[in-house]
């Protein structure tokens, strides 16, 4: 790579700028890409899967049993519809 400093004629000036624009189209392709991973990884459905997970590896799911987590959730959707639909 050539450094701005060291320049001494228009052939290496040419050289210099298509080093530049290279590098800027490798770097908004990176931009971009990265972009595109975070925008994805904050859909709504990635973060639930992704909390879920890390809820079900805590110490604590493992301390008191899966089993127990999956019936506590199983009462609170329950109590979620029967507020929603009292008899």
């Amino acid at each position: 790579m050539i450094l701005m400093e060291n320049i001494k004629s228009a052939k290496e000036l040419r050289n210099a700028i298509q080093q530049l624009e290279s590098d800027q189209k490798v770097h908004a392709a990176l931009l971009k890409k990265q972009y595109e991973s975070t925008a994805e990884s904050l859909k709504l459905r990635n973060l639930l899967v992704s909390g879920l997970r890390e809820i079900m590896s805590s110490p604590i799911v493992l301390l008191f049993g899966i089993e127990k987590i999956k019936a506590f959730g199983h009462q609170l959707i329950d109590r979620f519809f029967r507020e929603k639909n009292p008899d």
